[in-house]
């Protein structure tokens, strides 16, 4: 199984895979609706390439995409 280092600074995709992977199937699912081909496709790859993800790195994802939420900047696609 692949692990992902601590230090490792993940690209858009890869974080947006981390993200779908923590929000859960049906989450997930409903906002896979939001996207085109192309950008699933994308993120369904990162997502089966990831291996294990650190909590750190996970945490460190999640805080960047609250704060970007959070501060009011919304998410731009």
């Amino acid at each position: 199984m692949k692990f992902v280092p601590d230090h490792v600074q993940l690209r858009g995709v890869e974080k947006a895979a981390v993200l779908f992977l923590c929000i859960g199937e049906e989450r997930g699912s409903a906002l896979m609706r939001q996207l085109d081909e192309v950008e699933i496709q994308r993120i369904t790859q990162a997502m089966s390439t990831l291996g294990t993800i650190p909590a750190s790195v996970v945490e460190e994802v999640m805080r960047e995409f609250s704060m970007g939420i959070g501060g009011g900047s919304g998410v731009v696609g």
